[in-house]
C-alpha cells in the first residue's frame, strides 16, 4: 500500500532562506534549470527514473482534487 503525500502551501517570508530538501518542484521547472546550468537534463531524468537498470527514486504522484 502506498503512503498518502500530504502537501502544504509555501508561505513566504520576506528576508528569510527557504530549505529546499522537501519543496515541490515541476519536472519542466528542474529542466529548464538543467538547461540554463548546462547540465544534461535527459540524463537527470533517467538517473530518477531509473532507466533502463537503476532505482526508480519516485516517492509519490502529486494529485490535483
Amino acid at each position: 500500500m502506498a503512503k498518502k503525500i500530504n502537501v502544504v502551501e509555501k508561505v513566504e517570508q520576506e528576508g528569510m532562506v527557504n530549505l529546499i530538501a522537501n519543496d515541490l518542484y515541476r519536472l519542466e521547472d528542474i529542466q529548464e534549470a538543467c538547461i540554463k546550468l548546462g547540465y544534461d537534463n535527459h540524463k537527470m531524468i533517467d538517473e530518477l527514473t531509473g532507466f533502463p537498470n537503476g532505482e526508480d527514486k519516485c516517492v509519490g504522484v502529486l494529485v490535483n482534487e
